[in-house]
């Protein structure tokens, strides 16, 4: 009988990054585990770039637990991109849930490795990707959505 726990290690971690635990301080909404792993973000001046740092994941990282090969092969990265197009939209369900009265946008972005990000959108503070608007073309790399919550945070 072929072993599964491996393949069972990875889809616990990846229903753990789909629902991730999400805190204010600083007056941020902030992934708990990016927060603790980013040693700091007062360098960072305005609250959509602290955000937008602290709230990303490298979906290869987190597929081969921090060490993905130097040039994966387009079956790995056509199948962690759709892995990050899922989770970017479980976390726009989960931030538009748990902060009803917060807009955000999220990202899922395929440059060199899938990469998916949020933040909440504040009325002076443009937007992480500026002008870009939601996307939903995923053949194009990049996916963005917005999140309108109650009221524009300030």
């Amino acid at each position: 009988m072929k072993d599964i726990r491996p393949g069972l290690s990875t889809a616990v971690k990846l229903l753990e990054l789909a629902w991730p635990e999400v805190v204010e301080t600083q007056g941020c909404a902030f992934l708990r585990e990016g927060l603790a792993r980013s040693g700091g973000v007062e360098a960072i001046e305005d609250r959509t770039g602290r955000e937008a740092f602290v709230n990303h994941v490298h979906i290869l990282d987190e597929i081969q637990g921090g060490d993905p090969p130097a040039t994966p092969g387009g079956d790995l990265l056509a199948e962690a991109w759709h892995i990050a197009l899922i989770i970017a939209r479980i976390w726009g369900a989960k931030l538009g849930r748990e902060f009803p009265s917060s807009s955000f946008r999220v990202y899922a972005t395929r440059d060199d490795e899938p990469i998916v990000r949020f933040h909440r959108c504040y009325r002076s503070e443009a937007p992480w990707l500026g002008s870009v608007g939601p996307i939903t073309d995923e053949s194009q790399g990049i996916f963005v959505q917005e999140i309108a919550g109650n009221e524009r945070t300030r």
